[in-house]
């Protein structure tokens, strides 16, 4: 039976609104600070003598489930003939607390429906129906990640490390269909023959350079960013102020008592078994050479997020004096770069700055509070990208050929950001004398 348009769009609205109410429910139960602002989350026993708002079978349901929360922070009813307050309960402090959760469910839906049109103009049902998928994903690891950001300036780890494991496994089992931009490797610096597959130039760099091309040696840069991603996922801490042997001390004393260094160890490994398992399979035919390069690509984006904004904050904190961002950040950069590509990602860590500044000054206007969660600006310039990608693609594709501009840009970048941070410092300190 053929479905209809509009039964299509009708499905993508309700699959946007469940996964948007999934998403609020989640930032209830995993952030820092439990908070019952879903209309999905069942209150806390206390006492005996503590009394719940009774929930309608409505209240279950995405975005009405909102409106109904309202009824009970706007008319404040009575219970047994005493007034309820319902403002004591943790993320209800707010009349309008279910506001949120109600734009969140809404524009989530709309935004799922605006991307359906979008693919399925482009492609026919089955590939739209796919790549749609993939992106909603995508783009619901980042609600997840941005709402528990606002609330606690915190970002899971089960969030981020799911997001990566998923991006990974879409890029190999599903190349068809990934984010992901193609990106063309020179053969040699000094030869203008290219390749697409970043596999085909690390087998001919190889070849050239230690006079043999072997599936392993293909594969070997995957199990060094493989244990890149993993060292940065583990519990650390390195002060340098404490002198280099208590230092390391601390770091191998702290590691080795974490329960994430077991979780973190078994991740490390199970990937390592899977990149030799994918090593060995047959590169010779098509599909298995698209889908290996797929997943390089993938893993090149996740280096170069995670190094792009561990840089950042390593420097700026440095010219700072004090942590400039959260390392969840770091590792939510990461996930963006693993289903972006390096080029996806390069281009939202230049734009989620601007989000960020006008944000910072905007609040910096009505609260104190000069902590700014720097997710949600990562996950708006993500979604930026993503609308206009093909104009950004065609805009910046002779830039991302040229590795000279690209490290000269990124250099001076930085050094600009040194300086910048520096000068805020000063003044900083300037007046606080």
């Amino acid at each position: 039976m053929e479905i209809s348009e509009s039964l299509y769009t009708l499905l993508a609205f309700l699959f946007g609104a469940i996964l948007a109410a999934v998403a609020n429910y989640l930032a209830d139960r995993w952030g820092w600070t439990l908070r019952y602002r879903s209309p999905w989350r069942r209150f806390a026993r206390v006492d005996l003598k503590t009394s719940y708002p009774k929930r309608a079978f409505f209240d279950y349901i995405p975005i009405v489930g909102q409106l109904a929360l309202a009824r009970f922070a706007l008319k404040r009813p009575t219970l047994k003939g005493r007034a309820v307050d319902y403002s004591t309960i943790p993320g209800w402090e707010s009349r309008y607390f279910w506001l949120r959760g109600f734009a969140t469910e809404a524009l989530f839906a709309i935004l799922l429906v605006m991307r359906w049109l979008y693919w399925r103009e482009a492609l026919g049902v089955p590939d739209a129906v796919a790549i749609w998928l993939v992106e909603s994903s995508f783009f619901w690891f980042l609600l997840v990640a941005s709402l528990i950001d606002l609330d606690d300036y915190i970002i899971p780890d089960v969030v981020t490390i799911v997001g990566t494991l998923t991006a990974l496994a879409v890029a190999y089992f599903g190349a068809r269909f990934v984010l992901i931009v193609p990106t063309v490797f020179p053969y040699d610096w000094h030869m203008a023959s290219t390749t697409p597959f970043f596999t085909e130039w690390i087998s001919t760099l190889a070849s050239r350079l230690l006079g043999f091309s072997s599936s392993i040696v293909t594969i070997a840069p995957f199990f060094l960013i493989w244990t890149f991603w993993c060292f940065a996922l583990l519990d650390r801490r390195f002060y340098l102020r404490l002198g280099l042997r208590r230092a390391l001390a601390l770091f191998w004393r702290r590691l080795f008592r974490s329960r994430l260094t077991i979780y973190v160890g078994v991740i490390w490994a199970l990937g390592l078994c899977a990149l030799y398992w994918i090593s060995r399979s047959d590169l010779d035919a098509l599909n298995s050479f698209v889908a290996v390069n797929t997943l390089a690509l993938a893993l090149i984006g996740l280096f170069f997020g995670v190094v792009l904004i561990w840089t950042v904050r390593l420097v700026g904190g440095t010219a700072l004096g004090m942590e400039a961002m959260g390392f969840g950040d770091v590792i939510l950069a990461g996930v963006i770069g693993a289903y972006l590509g390096w080029q996806g990602v390069l281009v939202v860590f230049f734009i989620a700055p601007f989000f960020g500044l006008f944000f910072g000054l905007l609040r910096r206007g009505f609260q104190a509070d000069r902590e700014i969660p720097y997710g949600p600006f990562l996950a708006l310039g993500s979604l930026v990208y993503m609308v206009w990608r093909e104009k950004f693609n065609e805009l910046l594709a002779p830039l991302f050929g040229d590795l000279v501009f690209l490290a000269t840009l990124g250099g001076g970048g930085l050094a600009l950001f040194v300086i910048l941070l520096t000068a805020l410092r000063i003044v900083r300190e300037l007046r606080a004398r």
